[in-house]
Formats: C-alpha cells, sequence, structure tokens
C-alpha cells in the first residue's frame, strides 16, 4: 500500500459506524430476498450482493454476522443457518478433494462440510479473508462471485460477507490485487463508535464499570496509539473480556478486595497503562463527570466543575475536556445541532470552565487528519457554535484576547 496513506483512502470509500453497516447490509439482504420470491415483470431480476466488511481488529465485525443471522431470521421468518471460514487456518484442500469414480478414468469432488448444502437460507463468512493463502483467495472469490465453490452452488437464499482488517502497517495482511474482485463486492469500512459500543454493552449486559468506565472516558475504548506501537491495546473486544473478568472476580468475593490480582489480568487485555486508570477508576466509585451528561444534563455535573475549579484541580480538568472531545468526535451525532438544549449546554460547560483548558476544544482540531470524518464533524460543529451569541462572547472572543 502507499505510504502514509490510510486503506480506507487508498479504496476511496466511504467510511461507517459498525451499527449502521450491519443495518445497510440487513436490508440489502431483506430486499434481495423479497424481489427474488415476490418481483414483478417490471423489475429487472436483482442478483444477490457479497458484502467486505473492513475495519480495525476487535471493533465487531465478526460479532456483526452474528447477529445479522439472528435478526434476519426475525425480518424473514426463515431459519438461518451460519457457517464461518478462519481464513489463516484453513487450506483450499479443507473445502474439496477429488476422488477416483469407480469403474472410469475421471474423478469427482468431495466436498466438506464448511460448504453451505442442506439449508435453504444461510450466512457464509469468510472471516479475516486477506489472512489466507493465496489459493484459498482464489477459491474464495469465486464463492463471493458466483455463489459456488468449484461446480457446487450454494442454496438458493445464502449470503456471502466477507471480513478483513485495513492494509494499514498495523496489520500482516496479504491482499490479492484483483480489480475483478474490488468491482463485484460492496466494500464498507467501520470506524470505532463509542455509541454503538455502549448499546450493545447494555443490551449484552457488560458490567455496570466498563459502561459507566467509557462513557466518562470514550477516548480509552479503542487505544490506536498504544496498537501502532505493538502493544496491546483497549478495543472494543477486549472491553468484553474486562467485563467477563469483573463478573468472574466478584463471584470469586468482593471485587476491591482482589484489585491487586485483577490489575495483572487486566494489563495482559487492555495495557497496564489503560487497566492502571480503570482501576483507580473503580476505586473512586464512579465519581468521574461523564461527558454524555455534559452534552444532555450539563446543569446536573455543574456543581462537581465548580468543585474541581475551586480546588484548582486542573488535572482532572483537563482530562475531563479531552474526554468530551473524544467524546463528540466519536459519537459524530448529527441531530446535536439540532437539539437546542444539547447546544445550550455545551456552550455553557465550555464558558464555564477555565479559558486555558477550554482552548482544547478549539485546539483538538489540530489532532485529527483533514481528510478525516473526525475532522470534518468537529470542524462543522464549531461553526455552527460560532452562530451562538454566548459562545462566540464569552468563548470565542474571549480566548482570542488571550491569544493576542
Amino acid at each position: 500500500m502507499t505510504t502514509g496513506m490510510k486503506y480506507v483512502e487508498k479504496l476511496n470509500i466511504a467510511s461507517t459506524t459498525i451499527s449502521k453497516a450491519k443495518r445497510i447490509i440487513l436490508n440489502n439482504i431483506v430486499a434481495t430476498v423479497g424481489l427474488m420470491q415476490n418481483g414483478v415483470d417490471k423489475i429487472k431480476e436483482v442478483e444477490k450482493q457479497s458484502f467486505h466488511i473492513i475495519g480495525p481488529a476487535g471493533i465487531g465485525k465478526t460479532q456483526i454476522t452474528k447477529q445479522l443471522v439472528q435478526e434476519l431470521e426475525i425480518e424473514l421468518g426463515e431459519k438461518f443457518e451460519y457457517i464461518i471460514i478462519k481464513s489463516p487456518v484453513v487450506t483450499r484442500d479443507d473445502f474439496m478433494i477429488p476422488m477416483p469414480k469407480q469403474g472410469t478414468r475421471k474423478f469427482e469432488m468431495l466436498y466438506s462440510d464448511f460448504i453451505p448444502e442442506s439449508s435453504e437460507y444461510g450466512l457464509f463468512v469468510i472471516d479475516e479473508f486477506s489472512r489466507g493463502d493465496h489459493t484459498l483467495q482464489q477459491l474464495m472469490w469465486q464463492a463471493q462471485n458466483e455463489g459456488k465453490i468449484h461446480l457446487h452452488e450454494f442454496p438458493k437464499y445464502w449470503f456471502v460477507i466477507s471480513t478483513d482488517n485495513p492494509d494499514d502497517e498495523e496489520y500482516q495482511i496479504d491482499t490479492m490485487e484483483d480489480a475483478a474482485g474490488l468491482r463485484r463486492q460492496v466494500h464498507i469500512y467501520v470506524d470505532s463508535s463509542v455509541a454503538d459500543f455502549l448499546n450493545h454493552a447494555k443490551k449484552m449486559k457488560f458490567h455496570k464499570q466498563v459502561i459507566s468506565y467509557i462513557q466518562t472516558k470514550p477516548n480509552h475504548l479503542y487505544d490506536f496509539l498504544s496498537q501502532k506501537k505493538g502493544s496491546v491495546y483497549a478495543n472494543p473486544a477486549s472491553w468484553e473480556a474486562v467485563s467477563d473478568q469483573l463478573y468472574k472476580y466478584e463471584f470469586l468475593g468482593d471485587l476491591k478486595k482482589n484489585l491487586d490480582n485483577l490489575m495483572i489480568v487486566l494489563s495482559g487485555i487492555i495495557n497496564q497503562s489503560i487497566a492502571v486508570d480503570f482501576i483507580q477508576f473503580i476505586q473512586d466509585n464512579n465519581g468521574s463527570i461523564k461527558p454524555c451528561d455534559i452534552v444532555t444534563d450539563f446543569p446536573l455535573v455543574k456543581p462537581q466543575i465548580l468543585e474541581l475549579m475551586d480546588s484548582n484541580n486542573n488535572a482532572v480538568l483537563s482530562e475531563l475536556m479531552n474526554n468530551f472531545v473524544g467524546y463528540l468526535v466519536s459519537e459524530r451525532d448529527n441531530t446535536l445541532m439540532s437539539d437546542e438544549n444539547k447546544i445550550e449546554n455545551i456552550v455553557d460547560f465550555v464558558c464555564t470552565i477555565p479559558s486555558d483548558i477550554a482552548a482544547v476544544f478549539v485546539s483538538a482540531l489540530n489532532e485529527y487528519d483533514f481528510k478525516s470524518e473526525e475532522f470534518k464533524y468537529f470542524s462543522v460543529l464549531q461553526m455552527f457554535l460560532i452562530r451562538n451569541a454566548k459562545y462566540k462572547k464569552d468563548f470565542y472572543e474571549k480566548l482570542n484576547n488571550m491569544v493576542r
């Protein structure tokens, strides 16, 4: 790949959240089945579409394929079978082998149980497609493009999805440069989303400490910096593992009596730096201010912020501002600018907090690539806010006077 260019930029495709990607694929499959079953003469015969989901490791790509099966069963009222292929650990020979036909000089293929055969409806998932060897990738191209393997056709309502990590420097993958393959798939890039994670965490009953921590420190959902260094790093999948560990230690007794041992375990899941911070968060008994509360109900947390200001606790205030910016950028809530109450809460917050710390709200824009979705969203938000009289007078102009 081109040095310095992100894979999503190389492919020149849109980026979205994991939940939106799932909904797009779900709707596409439902519509395809409906048209195949009930299409009229005026409608062109539609073909099944193969999807390629690309995104950072641990973000939940494989998880949403499992969720798709469950949701498709509800939407269509049909039993969906699920077959998942782990590309790094299988080969082409695991799918079919030639067997001699008795009494002839010919042979026929014997197919494995990896290949869909009996159930009429199903999802065939090729996990980490680009980590398979080239012979496997070629076979999987056929599955994605033609809905069959060799001469064996998949049942009528089987759909194919492949997943991949991006072809960036952080990942060891072997991408086949295949223009035909690029043409025949729909490629969707998914990014980390705090909102998606929290919705999933609540639905799946993650431990309350994990949910509360990510609400408070959204920047710690995915530790991209540690990932780039080759360290153990926090990601949505690892936070689920943290949740499981908390439940296990609670089962053994009082969680707070086992924090030393828990610290050792968690450092091997989310790295030592974040584990230390997370343990401290548990010990503080959730006294931290959540960025989501600032947006939705600033008057509720304002007294705590004023207390921090009275005690000159600038370290906590600075962390809060960084977490607040991280929350806004991670959420990228497009309805925010039409919600007057939330806008007033944001304005009140940045006008209340000390100006030297509040300056991060503007300077943080420089931390993002100007081509990124984060940069676009945050710059639009700031341009919108400057139309607010209080924001302009008590924050923006005051900040400019400080700089002069």
